[in-house]
């Protein structure tokens, strides 16, 4: 396995000229920023005017990080060159380009769009058009591959809260005590761990999912005619499986902050 050329703010402008990624006359006029962010990930936000701002994310060489790499790069492919998910290229940022030797993901940057939980701790109020697009989204998203579209690229497994009995809590969380506490919990919660298993053996391999449905994963921005609107990212677990998953991830997102309450005196404040 060759080594990783790591992504640096240094660095990146190299990469994006070689690739003819970005708009010179913007650099040369001073229209360059590059911001770090502090995820798993390598992210950096390429700042090149409203409209030429770049986002780039670079994954580990670890078997699971190319997994994933590949998973979102398959899912961009489905939505470029097959019929049936179409509908679904306007709903995620544009990707420009992808280095598979290291990693690379180029995606349009949207500069001014927030996702969606620092969108409502900020308004302080459940849109219910956001949450009808967000619906529509997920339709969009969970169709039947046609017989003749590849998703060999795609691995059809379980989530690993599915798998948890076929595991030690220590495997999945490696280094993380907390996590491994409450992994134990529920393993030695029977109801809990066989309810688990009956949703495992009900797993349907049949639409694509996105496999990660939470509110930071949608970004809330501004359409052409400045109407609010959303993009669905971070596909890097993408696969062919049960369209129920991708709504109880969003219906979690929803429960788990009315639980915790905007105003717990009033649960029905923020509706």
């Amino acid at each position: 396995m060759s080594p990783l050329m790591q992504l640096t703010p240094e660095n990146i402008y190299r990469f994006l000229h070689k690739r003819q990624l970005i708009d010179n006359h913007a650099v040369v006029k001073g229209n360059f920023m590059v911001i770090p962010a502090n995820t798993r990930n390598t992210i950096l936000k390429i700042m090149v005017g409203k409209d030429n701002s770049l986002f780039a994310k670079q994954m580990g060489k670890d078997p699971v990080s190319v997994s994933q790499f590949q998973r979102e790069i398959n899912a961009y492919a489905l939505f470029k060159n097959n019929a049936e998910f179409s509908t679904l290229a306007h709903l995620v940022p544009d990707m420009l380009d992808y280095d598979d030797e290291n990693n690379i993901l180029i995606t349009k940057l949207l500069p001014d769009a927030k996702n969606l939980s620092e969108y409502y701790m900020l308004t302080k109020n459940f849109d219910l058009t956001l949450a009808r697009e967000q619906a529509h989204i997920l339709s969009a998203c969970h169709v039947v591959p046609d017989a003749k579209t590849d998703t060999s690229g795609f691995p059809k497994i379980l989530p690993w809260v599915l798998r948890l009995h076929q595991f030690r809590a220590a495997d999945f969380f490696v280094g993380n005590q907390a996590s491994t506490e409450i992994i134990q919990l529920i393993k030695d919660n029977s109801v809990l761990q066989n309810a688990l298993i009956d949703l495992a053996d009900s797993w349907q391999y049949t639409h694509l999912i996105h496999g990660d449905i939470k509110w930071i994963n949608f970004l809330v921005t501004t359409n052409d005619t400045n109407q609010l609107t959303q993009k669905l990212i971070d596909w890097e677990l993408a696969d062919i499986g049960d369209p129920l998953w991708d709504v109880a991830g969003l219906l979690q997102s929803y429960i788990s902050i009315w639980v915790l309450g905007f105003d717990n005196a009033n649960p029905y404040s923020n509706t």
